[in-house]
């Protein structure tokens, strides 16, 4: 069985509520073996960065602030992987209206909703310039592809370090692989 560690990383929020609620938290994470690292705001990609750079597994799975896990996620993400030597393992996703997120905690699968991405998972790559088929920034990283292509770039305020992540790997010629299931909500 592997060993789940989660790190959370607040990227320099200026919002009172989230550093009222990180320190309403704390206690929570510490019980859990949870570890919170506090940085001055570096944009998604140096937050992602900093997250796995503090991770010690083999795998590595990303999670936004604003996506909920169904409770599965993770397990059918690292089986994908094992079982088809995946350097890189993607998901569907369901999308979630905003002012309906109370609805999806704490059972996110009870939310029911369409299917918000369609990735095709590593190709046909000739689409890969101008569309992501690739999938969404949620997804699962072996260490050594992380490793390998050199994170996200931390480039602030461009966006997509997701999908440049992607090509990257697919550049390296790692093996990306989509797991046909929507795994969390959007």
């Amino acid at each position: 069985e592997l060993a789940t560690r989660i790190i959370v990383v607040d990227d320099g929020s200026p919002d009172p509520q989230v550093q009222a609620g990180l320190e309403r938290m704390q206690p929570f994470f510490q019980q859990n073996g949870i570890r919170l690292i506090r940085r001055e705001n570096g944009y998604l990609g140096a937050a992602r960065n900093t997250g796995a750079a503090a991770a010690s597994g083999e795998f590595i799975c990303f999670l936004d602030d604003d996506d909920i896990a169904l409770p599965d996620m993770v397990e059918k993400l690292v089986t994908a992987a094992q079982n088809t030597g995946a350097d890189i393992v993607t998901c569907m996703q369901i999308f979630m209206p905003e002012h309906r997120r109370h609805e999806a905690w704490p059972s996110p699968g009870l939310f029911a909703n369409k299917l918000d991405h369609h990735p095709l998972g590593a190709g046909p790559l000739s689409l890969a310039p101008v569309e992501n088929v690739f999938g969404p920034a949620t997804a699962l990283f072996s260490r050594r592809a992380f490793d390998r292509v050199g994170g996200y770039t931390e480039l602030q305020g461009v966006g997509h370090e997701d999908y440049e992540l992607f090509l990257k790997a697919a550049q390296a010629d790692l093996r990306i692989e989509l797991c046909p299931f929507p795994l969390y909500l959007y």
